[in-house]
C-alpha cells in the first residue's frame, strides 16, 4: 500500500481491556465501498460498524464487534480525519440563549477526553456505589449495541425504554450477586428518578474515553456562554465541511 494510505490508531483503553493487551489498530483510508455503505439503507450504527470492519487492516483477526464503544468512536473519528478531513463543522444550540451556533472543530484532537480514569488498575466489571448498593458494571461493546438496536427494532416497547435497556446491559451484579439481563431490567424499572440518576452519574464517573463532546462558545450578541456540545455524527458526518 502507498505510504500514508494506512495509519495506526492508539486505543483509549491503552491495552488494558482486550486479550493480549491490544493497544492500537491499523486502518486504511475509506474508498468507494465505504461510500456505498453510507448511501445504503443500513442504520447509522450498522454503517459505522461496516466501515470499521472494512477499513481494519491489522490485526486481521480482531473482531470489531468486541470493540469497546469509546474505542470504536475514537477509531471512527480517526477514519473520518484521515479519509476526508480532520475539520468538521456542524450546528449546535446554546443552552442559555437558544441561538444556533456554527461549531467548527478539529477531530479527534478537540474531543473532551476523560483522562482522569486509572486504566492501569481498571477491571471489568468495575464497581460503583449508588443508592446504598454496590453495582458491578460492564463496558459496552459494539456487539451489545447492535443487539440492543435489533431488539428495539423488533419490540416497540423497548424503543420507549432505551435508557432502561442501556443501563440493564451494563449491570453485572448487585451487592456481589450476579444478575441476568431480565433481572437487571426489572431492577432498573423499579427505580425512582433520582436513584436512576445517581446510578447513571456513578457509572459516567468511572467510564473511560470520550463522550464525543467538545467545548463551544456562543457567538450570539453578548451571550458568550461556553458549553459542551456533542459531535453530530449524522448523515453529514462523512461529508467535507467548510471550516
Amino acid at each position: 500500500m502507498a505510504e500514508g494510505y494506512t495509519y495506526k490508531v492508539p486505543l483509549l483503553s491503552k491495552g488494558k481491556l482486550y486479550d493480549g493487551g491490544l493497544k492500537e489498530l491499523e486502518f486504511r483510508k475509506m474508498k468507494i465501498p465505504e461510500r456505498v455503505i453510507l448511501s445504503s439503507a443500513k442504520s447509522p450504527l450498522q454503517k459505522l460498524r461496516a466501515i470499521l470492519k472494512n477499513c481494519l487492516v491489522s490485526p486481521v483477526s480482531f473482531d470489531i464487534d468486541s470493540l469497546l464503544l469509546p474505542d470504536a468512536a475514537w477509531c471512527i473519528m480517526h477514519i473520518r480525519a484521515e479519509s476526508i478531513s480532520p475539520q468538521f463543522t456542524w450546528n449546535a444550540q446554546c443552552p442559555h440563549c437558544g441561538q444556533i451556533n456554527k461549531v467548527s472543530k478539529t477531530l479527534p484532537n478537540d474531543l473532551i477526553i476523560k483522562d482522569d480514569i486509572d486504566l492501569d488498575n481498571i477491571v471489568e466489571p468495575f464497581e460503583v456505589e449508588a443508592n446504598g448498593n454496590k453495582y458491578g458494571i460492564k463496558f459496552l461493546r459494539m456487539s451489545s449495541q447492535i443487539a440492543s438496536e435489533r431488539n428495539r427494532n423488533t419490540n416497540p416497547q423497548l424503543q420507549e425504554d432505551e435508557l432502561v435497556t442501556v443501563l440493564a446491559m451494563r449491570l453485572d451484579s448487585i451487592n456481589g450477586d450476579h444478575i441476568n439481563y431480565r433481572e437487571a431490567i426489572k431492577h432498573i424499572k423499579e427505580m425512582d428518578y433520582m436513584p436512576s440518576m445517581n446510578l447513571t452519574d456513578a457509572i459516567e464517573k468511572q467510564d473511560f474515553g470520550s463522550d464525543l463532546e467538545v467545548m463551544a462558545t456562543c457567538e450570539y450578541g453578548t451571550c458568550g456562554l461556553e458549553f459542551k456540545t456533542t459531535v453530530a455524527m449524522g448523515a453529514e458526518f462523512f461529508r467535507p465541511t467548510e471550516g
